[in-house]
């Protein structure tokens, strides 16, 4: 809570807002990935699904290697979207 009050909710929330629609909604789709949400007004800014790809990797290889070599956490998918897609914090 010390650091959303040092940062202010409004530039908080500004920030995820950006990072989601530049960083990386636009990113994942310039990569040729698929995004779960097709229209941008219906995404999350704090969370970005991904439709997992038809990969030779494992997911666990995949989650492993973001997370060693780029500090990003990915998690899998609830209920019917379950080891369908991945979802990404912004």
């Amino acid at each position: 809570m010390r650091l959303v009050v040092e940062e202010g909710l409004e530039a908080r929330w500004e920030r995820h807002r950006v990072n989601q629609l530049c960083a990386s909604s636009q990113a994942l789709e310039a990569m040729g990935l698929d995004l779960l949400v097709k229209s941008p007004a219906d995404r999350l800014p704090t969370v970005t699904a991904v439709m997992i790809p038809e990969w030779p990797l494992t997911m666990a290889k995949c989650e492993n290697q973001l997370l060693d070599e780029f500090n990003i956490e990915i998690a899998g998918g609830f209920g019917p979207v379950k080891g369908k897609i991945w979802a990404r914090g912004a």
